[in-house]
This record gives C-alpha cells, sequence and structure tokens, in this order.
C-alpha cells in the first residue's frame, strides 16, 4: 500500500496524536488546540478541517507526566481509521516506548501509509528508534538534541530549528514548539489567512522569532539543579507496582536513608511513601476506569497489600471510595476528553484556584452551583486566577467585582459593558492584589509562569519557561498593530 499523497480538498483529515503514561500534556492539548480551531472558526460553514483523535496503548485514561488525565479515543493497536498526519508526542522517558518492537513496527507501517508523520519534543526518540530518521534532518528539545545525534548518527540533528521538514517528516523543539509545528501545517493545509486567524485567536507567533538555541545556553546549567532524584522518580513511574521501601529508594539514589528522606521532601514535597502511594493509587485509578478490573486484582497490580489498603489510600487522598470514584469525562470545545478528580461536593479547598475559558462562558454562568464552590474558594485559597474568558466567571461569582481584569480579546468589551470591573487591554495579564487574570489561551502561560516566580523565584519560573521552550509575550500585533506593553501589575487595596 503506498503513502496517501494527497487529501481531496472538502474532506476532513484526520489527525493523529500518539500519547502514553508519563507523556507531556502540552504535547497533546497544544496541537489539539491549533487543530481544533480551523472548524471553529468556520462556524459550520465547510466541513470541519481536521478530525483529531488521540491514540495510546489502551483506550481511556492516560496519565501525563504534570498528573493531568486525558481520555484516548483508540488504541494504536487496533485503530483502523485512515489517518493523514500522525504526530508522536514527547515526554521524559522515552526509553519503555523505544523497547516496544510492536509499536515500532506500528510506527514504520504507518510512516508508508500516512501523508505526513511527525514528532513533538522527545517523541523523535521514537521515530529514530523505528529509523524513520535515518539519513533526515530532525529536532528535538533543546536538552535533547546532543543525546539525539550521539544515539542516532545517520540522523542529522539541527539544534537551533523550532521545527524541521524533510520530505513527510517531521520533528518539532520541545513542547511548546508543537504548536508551532502545527500551525505550519494548518498553513500548509489551509492556507496563511486561517493559520493567522488561528494564531490570533490562541495569541501567538504565526512564526515566531529565532531558534531555540534561546532557551539552551542561558540557564542550562540552573536547569540540570534540584534534579537528583530525576532518574529515580522515572523508574519509580514504571516500578511503583513492586514492593519498595524508603531503604530500597534511597540506595537506589546512592544515598543514606536520612538523607533521601530529607531531599525526597524538599524536590517533592511529599515523603517518599506518600509519593509512593499516590503513584499507585493513580495507577488504580486508570485500571478501574479504563478496565473494569476488581479491587483485589487492582490493588496487587498497584503495590498494594489488598483491597482494604486501597480503599483507605482511595479515602484518604479523594474523600470517597473506589465504588463512589467514578465521575463522568469533561469534554473540552475541541472534543478532547478530560476526566475530573473530584465533584464540586467533594472537592478540597485549593491553595491556587484556577478558573478556566471557554467560547462560550455563558451556560457556567447560570449554574449556581458552580459560581457557589468559585466563591468559596477563592475566599479561602492564596490565589484566584483565570485564562481566557474564565474571568466572565470569576466576575459572576464575585471575587473579580471592583477589581481590574484582563481576558480574550474577543470578551473584554463584553465584560467592560457590564461596569463591574476596570479591564486591562494589551496586556498578558493583570496581577491585581491575590486575583490574576490572563488574557486569551497562551497567555495563560505567561500568568503561569509568573506565578512559579511568585513561589519559587524567578530563577526557577526561568528553568520552566526553558524547558517548556516558551518564548514570553507573543506580539499583540495579532490583534493590532500596536506592540506588547509589559505585563501590569497592580496593588490591591483589601
Amino acid at each position: 500500500m503506498k503513502r496517501n499523497e494527497k487529501t481531496p480538498k472538502h474532506q476532513s483529515r484526520t489527525i493523529a496524536l500518539l500519547g502514553f503514561d508519563g507523556v507531556a500534556a502540552l504535547d497533546i492539548t497544544g496541537p489539539y488546540e491549533v487543530f481544533s480551531l480551523p472548524s471553529y472558526l468556520a462556524q459550520g460553514r465547510t466541513m470541519p478541517s481536521y478530525r483529531i483523535v488521540l491514540l495510546a496503548d489502551q483506550a481511556g485514561p492516560v496519565r501525563s507526566a504534570s498528573g493531568l488525565s486525558l481520555i484516548a479515543d483508540a488504541s494504536w493497536r487496533n485503530f483502523h481509521g485512515k489517518v493523514d498526519t500522525l504526530l508522536v508526542c514527547g515526554g521524559p522517558d522515552m526509553a519503555p516506548l523505544q523497547s516496544n518492537q510492536t509499536l515500532l513496527a506500528w510506527l514504520r507501517t504507518m510512516g508508508r501509509h500516512t501523508r505526513r508523520i511527525g514528532s513533538i519534543c522527545t517523541g523523535a526518540f521514537l521515530l529514530a528508534e523505528a529509523g524513520l530518521l535515518n539519513n533526515r534532518r530532525a529536532t528535538t528539545h533543546w536538552r535533547e538534541v546532543a543525546r539525539l545525534a550521539q544515539a542516532y548518527q545517520t540522523v542529522t540533528v539541527e539544534p537551533d530549528a523550532i521545527y524541521v521538514k524533510d520530505g513527510h517528516v517531521y520533528t518539532s523543539a520541545g513542547i511548546t514548539a508543537g504548536m508551532d509545528l502545527a500551525l505550519a501545517l494548518v498553513e500548509e493545509d489551509l492556507g496563511r489567512d486561517v493559520a493567522l486567524a488561528v494564531a490570533r485567536m490562541l495569541v501567538l507567533f504565526l512564526k515566531r522569532p529565532g531558534g531555540q538555541s534561546q532557551f539552551s545556553t542561558q540557564l542550562q546549567a540552573q536547569a540540570v539543579e534540584g534534579q537528583r532524584l530525576a532518574d529515580l522518580l522515572s523508574w519509580l513511574t514504571h516500578h511503583h507496582h513492586t514492593p519498595l521501601t524508603v531503604e530500597d529508594m534511597a540506595s537506589r539514589a546512592g544515598m543514606s536513608p536520612r538523607t533521601f528522606a530529607r531531599v525526597f521532601v524538599s524536590e517533592t514535597g511529599d515523603t517518599p511513601a506518600l509519593y509512593l502511594e499516590k503513584l499507585r493509587l493513580e495507577h488504580a485509578v486508570r485500571l478501574l476506569e479504563s478496565t473494569g478490573t476488581s479491587l483485589d486484582i487492582t490493588a496487587q497490580e498497584c503495590g498494594f497489600t489488598g483491597h482494604e489498603q486501597l480503599r483507605r489510600a482511595f479515602q484518604r487522598h479523594k474523600g470517597v471510595t473506589p465504588q463512589e470514584s467514578s465521575l463522568e469525562p469533561i469534554t473540552t470545545l475541541e472534543g478532547m476528553k478530560v476526566p475530573p478528580d473530584y465533584d464540586f461536593a467533594s472537592a478540597p479547598l485549593p491553595d491556587i484556584l484556577v478558573v478556566p475559558g471557554s467560547a462560550d462562558p455563558a451556560p457556567q454562568l447560570d449554574q449556581p452551583d458552580l459560581l457557589k464552590w468559585v466563591e468559596n474558594a477563592s475566599r479561602h485559597c492564596t490565589w484566584t486566577t483565570s485564562v481566557c474568558t474564565g474571568a466572565a466567571i470569576l466576575l459572576a461569582a464575585g471575587p473579580a467585582k471592583g477589581r481590574r481584569i484582563t481576558s480574550h480579546w474577543m470578551m473584554r468589551d463584553t465584560l467592560r459593558a457590564r461596569h463591574e470591573a476596570t479591564v486591562i487591554d494589551n496586556v498578558r495579564y493583570v496581577v491585581d492584589g491575590h486575583l490574576v487574570t490572563s488574557a486569551g489561551v497562551s497567555a495563560g502561560i505567561d500568568m503561569a509562569l509568573w506565578l512559579v516566580g511568585e513561589l519559587r523565584g524567578p530563577e526557577h519560573a526561568r528553568e520552566v519557561q526553558h524547558a517548556l521552550e516558551y518564548y514570553p509575550e507573543p506580539p499583540y500585533q495579532l490583534e493590532s498593530t500596536t506592540s506588547p506593553n509589559s505585563p501590569v501589575t497592580l496593588s490591591a487595596s483589601r
């Protein structure tokens, strides 16, 4: 069977994203947003430009490296739909995937049958292992370019590229660069005007200036600091089900038990025993949600001594029993499914409240339970924040009334017309006391980086920014011809 070279002009293209437990969440959600927006912007005037499917080893929950769970639509093992473009997402530890011979054979088959195949971030290692990058140019996350070049010497690694196209094979640099690649593919398929409209909605560069070397020089040494347990934590992700003691983990980390316990709390915020229990519980939740396995078998497979220990862990961390834990997944505007950890009745009060946005927040404004919970949570948490049109919910619930706020550029006039808050234009985020509101979509990353700086210090925030390969403050001329103002920090009177 020959590779499909063309897709009819008016036919939806299927974009398949390959995920796995331990994937970088933004490697999936970033491109997912980009590919979904052309259809949203068309407002039903044309057939959807893309059909997006998330594939994993099994259909069901996929736990990302950050802890966010996503719902895979199908297993790559038995997915028989026609795929136009396959993108392999990355994560901190690709080794288990690189040794999966069945997956590698499937990728080689897909490389022959899809119009385009590519990778995001460290997903390049999987393409290289499958032989799909032999005698091709490629890139990956700036921290990994040297390792990719050393491990796969038939690959010409371009360390400064945001993304590389070589024939029908595409590779991107780290994490947020996956959105740059997705925008390039949209422009390739649908034209510059559509790609620019998508970039404008997401408040992104259509083509960002500079290469990824901007991320790899200034803070590379600092980015390595504080990683004494990185290898151990990666190993625990795949071995938490085995019998383990603190002494076992300390030995593997090359430390005395006393030093290990102190370093572990410092770097993770949890004791070794608590961290291990959380890992096992996350695995148990995925099994119970996706397979219907009994409590006894689930407990055994996840490293618990029995179903009673599993039940107590559920009660301790989630406030419910395993039987009560099943909640319906939330479906995003783009169709991605995200399983919630709690409902409003059982959710603990957060330290930081983040209210996300949507294309139309009006339905949420008519949900008294939601507004009441947001109001109560904001009274008790350290920071109350919103992303994009989430500011409308904060305004309706009360925390944003009489305050200085911002929102997505399409929502600001609507909020201003309510005369309940001072709405600021041409900024990425606004800080008013302990209320922080961000502009559209990608500005939420700027806001989160600012919060990391407040909580952990500016050096740590810069490390995170470099790890994400995120270029701060994209140009606001995507919505106007003016250059971006600096973020506004406002004092608050409480």
